[in-house]
């Protein structure tokens, strides 16, 4: 229970490259993302990847805190132009476009997004490619609070078994093999707040006691009886002024 294994089998003939891509099925797949473990099977050989997943996890308490301390957002808390929801690959996606319409002033045919946008012809892809457009940096963009990805531990390439090296479309079909060994995460990283409001207002209570002999709440308390008192006495005075510019007024009339 461990260990999940899958075997693929690429339908595709030994002369065509098969890239594999693995990356989380709730996220879309970001070229040249950490997060991404890429991969070629290389032509009749068995490719096996050891993967284990690391997770991301956050107490209810992340969720209070502002976006630009806790450097993490939720997929609900998206401020993105194009999509509703957020992650780290949707943001890096919207960036591309970005920087695509400032390089050469057209959209990538292969983003759905953005319909209003100029897709790009033949001679703007070329800009593209001139201006290394693939190599955006969208370090900028924050992870998610909650979140998943693959850590690829080791990958090895062997011979195919003699059992599938056979003749015809069968042997065709399956001498390239993609082995992915799946290692479920023995810990896990879990986000929360080390030093919260409340813990402040102890921390600083209990500093108040130490130093100067009394509590914090009776040193508030003292504080507001005195504050109610001077403002019991401002409303005072003002009420016994107002009294004399009236009677002032009537002994003039």
């Amino acid at each position: 229970m461990s260990i999940c294994f899958t075997k693929l089998f690429p339908e595709y003939s030994d002369e065509a490259e098969v890239f594999v891509y693995l990356h989380n099925p709730l996220d879309v797949v970001a070229p040249n993302d950490i997060t991404n473990v890429y991969q070629i099977a290389p032509q009749a050989r068995v490719l096996t990847v050891d993967l284990e997943i690391t997770a991301f996890s956050a107490e209810a308490q992340v969720r209070r805190i502002p976006i630009e301390y806790r450097k993490c957002r939720y997929p609900d808390e998206s401020n993105l132009k194009y999509f509703e929801t957020y992650s780290t690959a949707l943001c890096c996606m919207e960036h591309r476009i970005h920087r695509a319409m400032q390089l050469c002033n057209c959209k990538p045919h292969f983003y759905a997004v953005g319909a209003e946008l100029p897709t790009c012809t033949i001679d703007q892809l070329l800009c593209l490619q001139r201006h290394n457009w693939t190599q955006t940096n969208c370090t900028f963009c924050l992870q998610l609070c909650e979140y998943m990805f693959y850590v690829q531990l080791q990958q090895s390439i062997e011979q195919p078994m003699h059992g599938l090296q056979l003749e015809g479309v069968m042997g065709q079909k399956f001498e390239r093999t993609v082995n992915i060994q799946l290692n479920l995460p023995y810990r896990g990283i879990r986000r929360r707040v080390v030093f919260s409001f409340d813990e402040v207002v102890v921390s600083f209570g209990g500093a108040f006691g130490l130093f100067l002999g009394a509590s914090f709440i009776s040193t508030y308390t003292i504080i507001k009886i005195f504050g109610d008192f001077l403002m019991l006495n401002f409303l005072q005075f003002c009420r016994q002024q107002v009294l004399r510019r009236r009677r002032f007024r009537i002994r003039v009339l």
